[in-house]
């Protein structure tokens, strides 16, 4: 597939220089400013801009903080194109975010080399981080299934952990967010050999063996030493350990990944679990406000903003074959015995609902279901 080069300059004579040099070989889109330049990149996103820095309306460096800025765009790598009086002005630049940069009067040959290099440069790193992103991907899908075969309460949970964890990283805009939310869905992996029954009676306060609190209580550990052997969760595993920081208190303020993820994924945690032992989910949010050693104030704020807005949400009780994903439990599913088989709180995803329906036409439970919509 040929590649698509992006030429932004407000001078024909340069645009028909690079036109020359590159039409052979790559596709070419021109812009004459650089609005024009984002105007058409909400059309078609090119594989690398040659932007010059001296144009009206919109320079290049504001057009490349504007491209910097966009999820989608910033990824693009941009070559500086500058006159020789302006090469003191390069460092700029390159703080920007440019790779590159081409002087005027062009030499051909250059241009070519170093479109060339970068090219090759950012279909590497692509086919990279795609390669990683698969990975991660079927190893986190192949552990949930692990921990959704072994203990389906425990699966369940971590959902619904993740659910929270996931808003409560949104709301405090955290960096790489993503690792918090991998963290929260796999944070229970460590009770991949305790039985579901037992961890439902744990969180709910009634007598377990002794050998079951202490699996229970060294769970993150075991589940941090199973992720922290697969590459590039080493920052996940790191967030399920609960280690407190030095500064909790500054852990947001400094955009600590893994120290603001540890607050997140206690909080998360903390709440899901009370939710499970049956308790009001106001209650839970004063007991949370008052330990404010134990829990971060900023996320027990930002729960509770989460949970004020959760309260407008529609509640209806619908029968299991009208469940679909993203819907939220807003009761315990109940078997027979009044074992729980989902608790409250959980988010339903196609295998949650289809789980569901599959227990109600065996008559392991009712078939009608309260959820929030």
């Amino acid at each position: 597939m040929t590649q698509r080069i992006m030429i932004v300059d407000d001078s024909q004579l340069n645009i028909d220089i690079l036109k020359d040099a590159l039409s052979e070989e790559y596709k070419l889109m021109v812009a004459m400013d650089g609005a024009q330049a984002l105007e058409r990149l909400e059309k078609v996103q090119p594989d690398l801009i040659l932007l010059d820095i001296m144009m009206p309306k919109l320079n290049g460096y504001e057009t490349l903080e504007r491209i910097q800025a966009h999820p989608q765009w910033k990824d693009i790598p941009v070559i500086f194109l500058t006159a020789q009086t302006e090469l003191h002005e390069k460092t700029r630049g390159f703080q920007l975010g440019a790779v590159d940069y081409v002087t005027k009067p062009f030499e051909v040959i250059e241009v070519k080399a170093r479109v060339k290099t970068h090219l090759e440069l950012h279909a590497a790193r692509k086919s990279i981080q795609d390669l990683l992103s698969k990975t991660v991907v079927g190893s986190t899908k192949l552990l949930m299934e692990v921990l959704a075969t072994s203990n389906p309460v425990a699966y369940k949970l971590s959902v619904s952990i993740r659910q929270i964890a996931k808003g409560l990283a949104e709301v405090l805009e955290v960096e790489e967010a993503w690792k918090i939310e991998m963290a929260a869905m796999l944070c229970l992996l460590g009770c991949h050999r305790l039985p579901g029954d037992q961890l439902h009676k744990l969180l709910t306060g009634k007598p377990v063996p002794q050998e079951v609190r202490q699996q229970f209580q060294t769970m993150e550990e075991t589940g941090a030493s199973l992720l922290e052997k697969i590459p590039r969760f080493e920052d996940v595993a790191s967030i399920i350990r609960v280690h407190k920081p030095d500064s909790p208190h500054l852990a947001f303020e400094k955009r600590d990944t893994i120290a603001c993820g540890q607050a997140i994924l206690q909080v998360a945690k903390a709440y899901a679990y009370g939710l499970v032992a049956g308790k009001e989910s106001q209650d839970l949010l004063t007991s949370l406000g008052q330990k404010r050693q134990a829990y971060h104030p900023v996320v027990v704020e930002a729960l509770r903003q989460i949970l004020s807005q959760k309260r407008l949400d529609q509640i209806k009780t619908l029968h299991v074959t009208d469940l679909k994903a993203g819907m939220r439990l807003d009761k315990d599913i109940l078997g027979s015995q009044g074992e729980v088989y989902f608790p409250a709180g959980t988010e339903l995803d196609t295998m949650t609902a289809n789980h569901i329906q599959l227990l109600a036409e065996t008559r392991r439970i009712k078939d009608q279901v309260t959820v929030k919509l």
